[in-house]
């Protein structure tokens, strides 16, 4: 069997480590990651061909760095006109907790004025660090109120849809970055907003938090959530002024396992927006039921013989951890055959995920079963050692494996 793995090169999704609380599921909070996390590229894709060297090709190009400005001056404040943004981050994102971040989802804000510096928002001043209800009183006292998660995600990210504060690589010098669009030292130090803890992030009553103080590179992210009770007093803030508040997008109902209705059509659409496998969009023709069985019956065996494992009947979308959402399906384009999985982003878009091209037209059959939620089983020869293998979420990231 010849063939060609396709897998995205992705960070962890776990907890990257970090002074605030946020807590995975099952209850248990992070434990605190020692020393400096280094950066991962997650903007390529690799393609290993086997018995060869890895390919490595570049998918996406960083945004521009933003150009210089003057310093910020005492009482400064920067506009941002009402328009679109996505929130969260990318599926696959160094650092990303999928439990608590939205997965690229577009969001319309209000127009809002935000302070350049946090509070007292004066460069000749020591910043003032306070509990969230004393925050919230000398912003009131200024006419303004504590910014809220979005309006501090939105500058964060600067209208360019950035990873940190200073573009597709954190460079913040001791809080003297600015966003793309002059706020200055997003993501530096953890900040006070207005929004309550997200029930998302555990139990413990609280306000959210953006930016951080850790070492870790991705705790720096303008995605990246978390919480503290609001007795803590060393937490800095920054005012916001202007009318009308976003909540953050509401969490996915879990679907763990649930077959999609999609036809020949919709697939070819869908892999014509993906660009590891839109080579293939024309003339694909998706698996069903009939060459999944085909699969199973190469093998000497049954659908009755799979003990509990489900065979999908045509597209599957899994959710292998809560707020990831996959979609999994194979089909043909000629003589190649293809096995892909691909990232649902909440804007209606997809993201490749991993795949896998055999060389040669043959049929496969994909199975899941409730009791391994993080991995689904795929062969074209049931049973048989080297035809077959598992997709697989490890650390944050789909791979397909051979076994």
């Amino acid at each position: 069997m010849s063939c060609d793995h396709v897998n995205d090169l992705v960070g962890p999704a776990a907890h990257d480590g970090q002074e605030e609380i946020a807590v995975a599921e099952g209850g248990e909070h992070d434990q605190p990651t020692e020393g400096p996390v280094e950066e991962e590229d997650n903007d390529a894709s690799e393609v290993v061909h086997r018995a060869s060297a890895l390919t490595r090709i570049e998918t996406e190009s960083p945004a521009a760095k933003p150009s210089e400005r003057p310093g910020p001056v005492a009482g400064e404040m920067v506009s941002f006109s009402s328009e679109s943004f996505h929130v969260g981050s990318l599926p696959g994102t160094a650092g990303r907790n999928p439990r608590a971040e939205a997965a690229w989802a577009e969001v319309t804000l209000p127009s809002f004025e935000m302070d350049r510096l946090p509070y007292p928002n004066d460069p000749d001043m020591d910043i003032v660090t306070a509990n969230h209800s004393r925050a919230a009183q000398l912003c009131a006292a200024e006419g303004k109120h504590l910014c809220s998660e979005l309006q501090w995600e939105r500058a964060c990210k600067g209208g360019v849809d950035a990873t940190y504060s200073s573009g597709e690589t954190y460079e913040c010098e001791r809080g003297r970055c600015d966003s793309f669009e002059g706020v200055t030292g997003l993501g530096a130090r953890p900040e006070w907003t207005g929004d309550a803890a997200d029930p998302r992030l555990g139990e413990v009553e609280g306000s959210m938090v953006r930016g951080s103080a850790r070492a870790s590179v991705t705790a720096h992210r303008c995605a990246r959530r978390a919480f503290r009770p609001d007795r803590d007093r060393d937490i800095a803030f920054r005012c916001c002024s202007g009318e009308g508040e976003v909540s953050y997008p509401a969490a996915p109902a879990p679907t763990r396992f649930r077959d999609q209705e999609k036809s020949r059509e919709d697939l070819r659409a869908i892999l014509a927006q993906v660009p590891e496998l839109a080579r293939f969009a024309e003339g694909f023709m998706p698996f069903g039921l009939t060459q999944a069985n085909n699969a199973v019956l190469r093998g000497g065996k049954t659908l009755e013989d799979l003990n509990g494992w489900h065979v999908v009947e045509g597209v599957l979308r899994w959710n292998p951890v809560r707020g990831e959402d996959v979609y999994v399906f194979s089909g043909r384009t000629g003589d190649t055959t293809i096995l892909a999985a691909l990232y649902l982003l909440e804007d209606g878009s997809y993201r490749h995920a991993a795949s896998f091209l055999f060389e040669e037209a043959t049929t496969l059959a994909v199975a899941w079963t409730e009791p391994s939620r993080n991995e689904l089983l795929w062969s074209t020869n049931w049973g048989r050692a080297g035809e077959g293998g598992a997709i697989e979420y490890v650390d944050g990231r789909v791979r397909i494996v051979q076994r």
